[in-house]
């Protein structure tokens, strides 16, 4: 996503300095209202330029990211059952559709991230125009600020959204070999910890049915797992408690 992101970007530089440096724009900011019409024809001719190649970008990383973490979540769970007479399915009933929705769920933040960057520069390049400010280096800082601003959020969500697809699919793969629950571990490292999470760790939940600890449409006991809410960083260890049923190669 960051890549889509950047070449966005670039794009929309290379035009709007073009724009900018054309003898009628010099001339006539903040007294003639042709250039900011002329502004908003760029902007949408940009937008013509840079959508479907921004969303082929961003949706191929994607697609990569979920290869990379079926691949890596069917190798862990092999792992965890080497020992026993276990030989979870590679593609369990009902993974198309957590896929799916994965896919859909990065469909969403990556059409938010091109909105955002476009809402953001166009209203900022839209005010050089209304205050006259439309010297090379007030231009640079709205482009910079605004690259920075989409890219920082690229990855974040791509960060979030591995993650978020790594404890969905290894969990869809334990609940298919038989695991019903899991031990909630709160690993820290964000800045606003959820306090909910934090006393939860050590605790037990249901694969299935999540850890009543969410908090969705004004609840706070809405069922959730580690890693579903936005940039939670949390854990599991799967509870292996098959009992006599399932016991380790002799």
């Amino acid at each position: 996503m960051r890549s889509a992101v950047q070449e966005l970007s670039d794009t929309f530089e290379k035009e709007i300095f073009r724009f900018y440096n054309q003898p009628l724009a010099k001339e006539y900011f903040a007294q003639d209202a042709n250039i900011a019409t002329q502004l908003n024809k760029l902007i949408e001719y940009l937008k013509k330029l840079t959508i479907a190649r921004f969303f082929n970008r961003a949706f191929k990383g994607a697609e990569v990211m979920l290869f990379r973490t079926r691949r890596e979540t069917r190798a862990m769970i092999r792992t965890i059952f080497k020992d026993f007479e276990i030989d979870p399915p590679d593609l369990p009933k009902g993974m198309q559709e957590v896929i799916r929705a994965i896919l859909e769920e990065n469909a969403s933040l990556i059409r938010n991230i091109y909105d955002n960057y476009i809402n953001r520069i166009s209203g900022d390049l839209m005010r050089t125009i209304t205050t006259g400010e439309s010297n090379f280096q007030r231009l640079k800082e709205i482009v910079e600020k605004c690259r920075d601003v989409a890219l920082h959020r690229a990855e974040n969500v791509a960060m979030d959204q591995t993650r978020k697809a790594f404890q969905t699919l290894s969990r869809e793969r334990l609940k298919a070999a038989g695991v019903q629950k899991g031990i909630w571990v709160h690993t820290g490292g964000t800045v606003h910890p959820r306090k909910e999470h934090q006393e939860f760790s050590g605790k037990e939940f249901s694969l299935k049915d999540g850890a009543p600890i969410g908090h969705f449409d004004g609840r706070t006991d809405a069922p959730t797992w580690p890693g579903f809410q936005p940039f939670c960083r949390c854990i599991y260890k799967p509870v292996l408690d098959w009992g006599l049923k399932k016991q380790p190669k002799q």
